[in-house]
Parts: structure tokens; sequence; C-alpha cells
């Protein structure tokens, strides 16, 4: 946890939601254990690629696998139901292995926002292949040849976001907001595809975030994200469960009628998006601090609508 968010979860008043949010994990984590003896939760084909995950023990159900070529990410389609919403992908950090895989996903699915949610390294510990350039003179090519990514803008949020506008994005001093031209000339066929990269460091491998700061995230997505074209927004850290599941959560949350409902207290509400997303991801969310942050949130949220 964050020092500040630390000692608000130090505080008495909030070992009722600490104790409430423990055992809605508790019965999460025994529904993903239980889903392992269901064939319409396999795994084969993560089981079939044992080098192309980062994590032995991150793997992804076959049905929410994105098509062709396997990646380490999942499909998971928004909490409302909501045709016109934006799916959201979770994956883990590309490895130097699955990078032309990761491309080719990029541009199969259209997106046009990755968040980026991980250092490159942690405590000496590589927690994700780096895939964009240093700078626009220099493209990052993919180590078999087949993907180059040139560099055209790289921001620090303040001054990538109007201060007026998205204030709150405009002030997390660890976001850089990069766009990226990704192209492939391999064969005949010349890909080419455009994105905004957010990358966020200021969020440790299995650490809370403060609810201020994810909330000021989920602005810094909404500012990018294109509202007219509901193409998947992909979402990673380094395995592409807990942070990456708990923001992906907070925005199903700012959906219709999920923010309004008056009939569920917001930690029951997390616990329901949660178990959204495990249906397609397992292990979304791993930790009591990754689900009250997300639920506190999410209070933050209707507060502002009055509900």
């Amino acid at each position: 946890l964050g020092d500040v968010y630390k000692r608000q979860m130090e505080n008495s008043d909030l070992q009722n939601e600490v104790a409430a949010a423990t055992n809605h994990l508790i019965k999460l984590n025994a529904l993903d254990e239980l889903r392992l003896g269901y064939p319409e939760f396999s795994r084969h084909k993560a089981e079939e690629a044992p080098d192309a995950n980062r994590y032995l023990n991150v793997i992804p159900y076959d049905h929410a696998l994105l098509p062709g070529a396997y990646q380490n990410a999942s499909l998971i389609p928004p909490y409302s139901g909501n045709r016109n919403s934006a799916s959201c992908v979770a994956s883990q950090a590309p490895l130097a292995t699955t990078l032309s895989q990761f491309f080719e996903q990029l541009h199969a699915q259209k997106s046009k926002v990755i968040v980026n949610l991980t250092a490159l390294e942690e405590n000496g510990i590589v927690k994700s292949e780096r895939y964009w350039p240093l700078d626009k003179e220099t493209p990052f090519i993919s180590p078999d040849g087949q993907w180059t990514v040139f560099l055209m803008s790289d921001l620090p949020a303040k001054d990538a976001f109007d201060k007026t506008q998205y204030a709150e994005a405009a002030s997390l001093l660890d976001l850089r907001v990069r766009r990226l031209k990704l192209l492939s000339m391999m064969g005949k066929e010349r890909k080419e595809h455009e994105i905004t990269q957010l990358h966020f460091i200021g969020w440790p491998d299995h650490g809370a975030l403060a609810p201020l700061h994810l909330l000021a995230l989920i602005q810094a997505v909404r500012a990018v994200q294109p509202s007219a074209v509901p193409t998947p927004i992909w979402v990673h850290c380094s395995a592409g469960i807990g942070r990456s599941g708990t923001l992906i959560g907070t925005l199903f949350a700012q959906e219709e009628p999920i923010l309004s409902s008056t009939n569920q207290s917001s930690i029951e509400t997390t616990a329901n998006i949660t178990a959204h997303m495990r249906k397609f991801r397992p292990g979304s969310v791993q930790s009591v601090g990754q689900f009250l942050a997300m639920a506190h949130a999410i209070g933050s949220l209707r507060s502002e609508k009055g509900v």
C-alpha cells in the first residue's frame, strides 16, 4: 500500500471492510480453483506454449484468448453487458520472444489505448520487456524483424493533458503518455497501427494504489480513448491480473447502471465485478489492498454522482 493509503487502512473504522474484502477474495480464489475441473475453463493452449508465459502460475482460459497465435492475454467483456462499451484485454507484459505476437494482436484488435502499469524492473527483477523506442530517431525493431515501432511523441502527464479538463490525470507524476506507430512490411500485406501508451510506474507489483490516483488513471484512459470507437482497451502490468484487474474493474464500474445502483455497497459491487472478470482471467485483483482501492474508488465515483 502507498504510505498515505496504508495509514487510512490502519484506521479502526475500516477493519470491517478489510474483513469483508478478505472474505470475498477467499471465495473468489475458491471459485478459481473449482473452475479448473470444468472443460469450459480449459487452459490447454497456454500449457502447450509454456515458454510464452511470463509466470507459470498465471495461465489464461482458452475461451477468453484472442484469435491467432497464442498470447497470454484475455478478452474481458464489459460488466454492464452494454455492446457500445469497450471491452478490455488484460495481458502479461510481453516477453522478447512474444513481441511479434503482441504487436500483431494490438493491430488485430485495433486497440487505440494500451495501459502499461509496470516498470521494466522492480527491485532488480525484470517485469516487462521494453517494446517502444527511447527516442524519435531510433525506431524499435522486434527481435525477429517483423515489426517496427516508431515514437511519435513522449510527454509527462502534466504536458499531455489539459489541466482544466483533466486535472487529476495531469497531476500524476509517474505517468508518461506516448504515441506509437506500429508497422509491419512482412509478406505482401502492409500493416500499420497507431496507439497511445499510458505508462504508469507508480504502482508496485502486488501493491495497492490510493483511490485518488486510481481515479486519476481512469481519467487518463478516458481522455485518450475515443468514445465513438469502442475497441478494446489493452491493459498490462507484469502478470496481467493484480494491477491490471484493479484498473479494468474500476473502468467497468463507471458504466451505467452500475454506478448509479443503490442496491449494493461498493464492497459488493467490487466483488461482483471481480467475479465477472475472473470468469475470463483467473486471479484478477490479487490483494485486499487492491480490492479495497477499487471499492473506495467506486464509492468516490458514486458520491460525485450524488448516489
